[in-house]
């Protein structure tokens, strides 16, 4: 809840014309990006973190982030593509807003329940649904948080969602 309350704050005050939301007790701190068509923040995820950016998301129940494993993910120079089968047309700069490698994470765990989302402009995601602790912002108190790992994905943009599903 608390971090639902600071994100839709980070979302009126970007409307407002501010570029960073400070928790009243002068706590946390969210930087927040104005992207032209969406605002997005920085997570870290995992134990080590790993910084992800990822847009703020009005009609999603779930996040999501990338997976080096996907095979639309554009490779790296001197890397091989994932699948060498897709049309370096159809690539995706996944890099620019950073993966999450949950093998690297101590605290993640992935589940062997997967998930889909298709968008209304034909993208699509498909991973599994994974948990591990999320922080948002400088002073933020880490989570533990459900989300998906996107292991293909068609969509160029990671969510966060401003809507939380209930934790089980």
């Amino acid at each position: 809840m608390h971090q639902t309350i600071a994100l839709i704050a980070s979302s009126l005050a970007l409307v407002y014309g501010a570029n960073t939301v400070t928790q009243y007790d002068g706590a946390l701190s969210i930087p927040i990006y104005d992207e032209i068509n969406f605002i997005s923040v920085d997570v870290d995820i995992g134990s080590p973190s790993q910084s992800v950016r990822l847009l703020l998301d009005t009609g999603s129940d779930i996040s999501w982030v990338v997976s080096p494993e996907n095979p639309y993910c554009e490779p790296a120079i001197g890397d091989s593509p994932n699948d060498p089968k897709i049309d370096p047309q159809e690539w995706i700069n996944c890099h620019k807003n950073g993966l999450f490698e949950c093998k690297d994470s101590a605290t993640c765990e992935q589940t062997k329940e997967e998930f889909t989302i298709k968008y209304g402009d034909a993208t699509s995601v498909h991973g599994v649904y994974s948990s591990d602790v999320f922080t948002v912002g400088d002073g933020g108190v880490p989570i533990e948080y459900d989300f998906g790992l996107s292991k293909q994905q068609t969509r160029r943009l990671v969510c966060l969602p401003l809507v939380f599903r209930a934790q089980s």
